[in-house]
């Protein structure tokens, strides 16, 4: 699934130094799958279970008039120490009028523990200190640039 990013004021560069303290490991998950037009409900119900932080989100897209919507988030969860980033998305199938595509592409890793946090420190501090001002200002871009990790889920177009 392609991504297009616009590399506006040197973004790429600076998003290759913030992704150097993600880590490599966590639980990843990918799924592409089709449905008929009626049961578009069904699966907003299914996702708004499993990712309830984006419930309101894709309650509206129980309401909007179309059929084709598409989400990326990136959550900092506290309770579970753990950063979360979800891609959704539903479009209409090619070729036919009453099947619908859909993807959901999730990615989780642990926050980083003390010690991680004191090496960062030490060895990755402007790293991490860009990573925290474009998740403020980008976190969408963010979200995409670790769920491409390891080249399986969302492809980055940097245009």
């Amino acid at each position: 699934m392609d991504y297009s990013i616009e590399n506006v004021n040197n973004l790429k560069k600076r998003c290759e130094k913030a992704m150097k303290i993600i880590p490599k490991y966590g639980d990843f998950t990918k799924n592409y799958f089709s449905i008929e037009k009626e049961k578009l409900s069904d699966i907003i119900k299914q996702w708004q279970n499993d990712y309830p932080d984006l419930y309101y989100e894709l309650e509206q897209w129980k309401e909007g008039s179309g059929f084709t919507y598409e989400t990326i988030s990136l959550l900092r969860k506290n309770k579970t120490k753990k950063v979360e980033c979800v891609f959704l998305k539903v479009y209409e199938s090619e070729g036919t009028t009453d099947i619908l595509n859909c993807v959901d592409i999730y990615r989780n890793y642990p926050k980083p523990g003390k010690i991680l946090k004191v090496r960062n420190i030490l060895f990755k501090r402007k790293s991490e200190k860009i990573f925290n001002q474009l998740v403020k200002s980008n976190s969408k871009i963010i979200a995409a640039l670790i769920l491409s990790g390891n080249n399986n889920g969302l492809k980055i177009l940097w245009k």
